[in-house]
């Protein structure tokens, strides 16, 4: 292995090591908000009290800030 290829090897590991994390971070947040209600949806919310659902609303709201600041 030349010195090219290495350097190469080194860019492309690198690469991968930023890339992988964020990759798997944004799949588990896209996971969240589908499991969590929605509360556009208000046939799914009726079972819930409304500490439970301004609980959803601030688990939302943080989950929608983490992104935004990815």
């Amino acid at each position: 292995m030349n010195l090219d290829d290495f350097n190469l090897f080194k860019l492309r590991s690198a690469i991968f090591l930023i890339q992988f994390p964020l990759v798997i971070t944004e799949t588990v947040i896209l996971l969240w908000t589908k499991i969590i209600p929605s509360p556009l949806r208000k046939e799914g919310l009726d079972e819930y009290s409304k500490a439970d659902q301004e609980q959803i609303q601030q688990v939302r709201h943080s989950i929608r800030e983490f992104v935004n600041s990815l």
